[in-house]
This record gives C-alpha cells, structure tokens and sequence, in this order.
C-alpha cells in the first residue's frame, strides 16, 4: 500500500483498502487501532506494526487454544482409564465370588455353567484391559503434543520430553530414550551446579525412568532444592525421612550438606534400593506412577491402587490425600502420574521464565 488511508473517510468498496484488509484478514472496525498516533491516517508503517502485533497475539492465543483442547483430550482419556479401571476392580470381585462358588460346587452341571461364566468374566477382563492399554497409548501422543506445545520446541524429537509411562497406570509410555531438553538442562546446571543434569540423565538410565519424571519427581517434593528441611526431619531433592536415610547409611546432617550433584548418589541408592524390595528387576524399565510409587509407599509400587480410604494402607491415604487427585477415595499411580505431568510443567515454566 503505497499510500495513507484517511480513516475517517475510509470506504470499505475502495479497491486498495478493501483488497488490503481482506489479504490481512482484519475487519475495517480493527483497522483504526493501527492508527497508532491518532492522526486520522494509517501510514505503511503503522500498517506493518499493527500486522505484525496481530500476529503475535493470534499466535499466542492459537497456542493456549491448543494447549487447553489438549488438555481436555487428555482429561477425557483419563476418565476413560479410570472407569475403566473400576470396571476391571468389579469385574474381579465378581470372578472372586463365582470362582468360591465352582469351588465348593458338587452338582456337575452347575459345576460346568459356573466354569463357562468364569470364561465369559476372563474374556471381559482381557478386553477391558486392552482398551485401558489403549487409553495410556492415546494419553502418551497427548501428552507429548502438550509438551511440545509447552516448550515450543519444534527441533525436540518425539518423545525426548515425554514422561515415562505404561500400562500400569500413567499417561504415556516408557521412553528409553528420554532425555532432558537441552534448554532446561543449561538451567538446571546453572541452579543446582555443573554436571547436574548429565548426573540426573545417569541416574535415571540405572533406574530405568525417564529422567523428567525423575526431575516432576525432585519438583514436586522439594522444588529440586537439595538444602530443603522440613519440621519433620525429611530432607533434600526427594525429602527422605530421616529412617529412610539412616537405614542407607546417611545422615540428615550429611546429606543436607550436599550439593545437588552430590545428593543424587543418595536418590539413586534408595530409589534402587525401593525397585528391588518392590519387586522391579534391576533392569526393568518404570513408568512415571511407579516411580512416584517407589518413593510414595514402596511396599504397594506393584499395585495400580496404591490405598485407599478402608483398607489395610488407610493411615497413608489419610497422610497423603491431596495426591487423590480426582477424590475418589484411592491413590493410585494414574493420581501420581498425573501429579508428575502437572509438576513438570510447573518446574519447566518457574525454571524457563
């Protein structure tokens, strides 16, 4: 446009003005703010500022669009997973009742129709647990969508943000290959020392954890401060109980000395230390809820329900419930994973700007 426009004598059936505002997409009422001075003309140069701005804003705007309807996809998929879930709790009981009854039966017949319905029930589980298979497979793409929405990262490759997952219980799913994102890497070391994040990459490869779960983890238990102390005694990255620490041949004292590079000598031993007394191989591979679980109520980090509100693990459930994320009266890995996600994005955003 080579020339003002008078906006007080605009006329949209003019040819230049009309065939500008439509190349740009703006309306003629939205074309007045590019009137930057108020001097009743729009100049090219207010022109291409005031394009440039729109642009900006319709770009960040998309962003947090997109953000938020994934968000929702991933929602949706998780209550999915949790009825689901309370499908296959139902259907066990059930399979438990009829399995009693076939044992004590001695009528042949009804022997064989108890058997058939045992059948039927196994079929249902079978599938049922296909499908919540499904749902962690559908909550994984989703999550590295909104990762990489989060970081606005388009040279990450797929799944080198992602949490560890599976399906047993968390959102996406066990990735051999995650890796720290190189910007949130140069920050962490900046924070916490040289080495660090090379040291958390090591730490979580002997886990077997993505180490961004590994790092939601450390984030959400004690802002990846390794000098942190509560009333309590819990202390450090991942605030291990003082029993905790003495029962590894640590004192709260000693590793509340530590630096952060320091400290995760001490993670890495009692995290081990926990996958082993659960049950994990060595060499197994953990997705984010188990993690969570080793270090939550490591006795339970097999079970998807961790505890609940009336059974044998109560007194944990009441010690911890705000990790009951959708107040169903349950902890289970899926509230943890969860907890994980939510945590990474807060620590990515407090350690980005």
């Amino acid at each position: 446009m080579s020339e003002n426009l008078n906006i007080n004598g605009y006329n949209a059936a003019d040819s230049r003005v009309y065939e500008s505002i439509k190349t740009i997409g703006i309306t003629a009422s939205e074309l007045a703010f590019a009137d930057k001075n108020s001097d009743g003309t729009i100049s090219e140069d207010e022109l291409s500022v005031y394009i440039e701005e729109d642009s900006v804003n319709s770009g960040a705007k998309s962003k947090n669009e997109e953000i938020a309807l994934l968000q929702a996809k991933y929602n949706n998929e998780l209550t999915e997973k949790r009825r689901l879930q309370q499908e296959i709790i139902n259907l066990t009981r059930e399979k438990g009742s009829i399995q009693q009854s076939y044992i004590t039966c001695e009528d042949s017949e009804q022997k064989s129709k108890l058997k058939g319905e045992l059948d039927e029930i196994e079929d249902t589980i079978n599938s049922v647990n296909d499908s919540i298979s499904q749902c962690s497979s559908n909550m994984q793409d989703i999550n590295k969508s909104i990762i990489k929405a989060l970081t606005n990262s388009s040279t990450q490759t797929e799944g080198s943000v992602s949490f560890g997952g599976g399906t047993s219980g968390s959102f996406s799913g066990v990735s051999a290959n995650g890796s720290i994102p190189q910007e949130l890497a140069q920050k962490l070391d900046q924070k916490l020392g040289s080495g660090f994040s090379q040291k958390c990459q090591s730490v979580a490869n002997s886990l077997g954890c993505n180490p961004n779960d590994l790092l939601a983890m450390m984030f959400s238990e004690s802002g990846i401060n390794p000098n942190l102390q509560a009333s309590n005694g819990a202390t450090g990255l991942i605030m291990f109980m003082p029993s905790t620490l003495s029962a590894n041949g640590y004192s709260v004292s000693q590793v509340k000395n530590m630096s952060g590079v320091e400290q995760l000598d001490v993670v890495e031993k009692i995290l081990k230390a926990s996958k082993s007394m659960s049950g994990y191989g060595e060499n197994e591979k953990i997705d984010a809820g188990t993690l969570y679980a080793l270090c939550f109520l490591p006795a339970a980090a097999k079970n998807e329900v961790l505890c609940t509100t009336s059974d044998s693990l109560s007194w944990a459930y009441s010690a911890n419930s705000p990790l009951d994320a959708d107040k169903n009266g349950d902890i289970s890995k899926t509230d943890l994973a969860g907890r994980l996600q939510k945590k990474y994005q807060e620590m990515y955003q407090s350690l980005m700007g």
